[in-house]
């Protein structure tokens, strides 16, 4: 249980955003940030070559839109790096890529209790916000099916993948590349407010 008396409304303002920023996402797409940002990337990686094969596969594919970093959840732990950073120049694919291995290294094994109840507070949290997101009465029974399952790992909906195209990877906020993304983030901002 999440005894922070801020949490209700951090993770509201967090999803409201989220929704701002993909109106087409459902509440499996806000489930999958906010378990992003409590177990990293981890759990996704089978072996380096294989993550590293699959990352070049998928760059050759990339329709770049200028993406940049987006906090998962509440961006407490970790960050979304979109793969238009690589596309766009603003870092190597190696870089990239070695960021998002000593991420996913860094983060922890989904444990199945522990994450229910986190994801109870988190949707409790959100529960005024259930009407304005598409199917969200069917989508509250997946995840809980998919949580007591014991493999708590969802994928986008396909409603976002049609909309939004995503491709990024997991990065943690202590990782150097975050703080190198982060410091380019708030220097363009910056230098979009003159």
């Amino acid at each position: 249980m999440n005894t922070n008396p801020t949490f209700p409304e951090q993770a509201a303002a967090a999803v409201r955003k989220l929704l701002a920023e993909y109106p087409e996402a459902s509440l499996i797409d806000i489930y999958k940030s906010f378990f992003q940002d409590a177990y990293g990337p981890g759990h996704l990686i089978p072996d380096h070559l294989s993550a590293r094969t699959y990352l070049k596969k998928e760059l050759a594919g990339v329709t770049t839109r200028g993406r940049t970093i987006e906090p998962c959840g509440l961006g407490v732990q970790f960050y979304r790096a979109s793969l238009d950073l690589i596309a766009d120049g603003k870092v190597s694919e190696d870089e990239f890529f070695e960021g998002f291995i000593a991420s996913a290294d860094s983060g922890i094994s989904p444990e199945r209790d522990l994450w229910l109840n986190q994801w109870q507070c988190i949707q409790t949290a959100i529960t005024p916000l259930l009407p304005v997101i598409r199917n969200a009465e069917g989508d509250v029974r997946i995840i809980n099916r998919v949580i007591r399952s014991g493999s708590p790992v969802m994928s986008h909906s396909e409603r976002y993948r049609r909309f939004y195209d995503p491709h990024y990877r997991i990065i943690s906020i202590h990782d150097p590349l975050f703080e190198k993304l982060h410091l380019q983030e708030l220097g363009q901002w910056s230098r979009d407010q003159h």
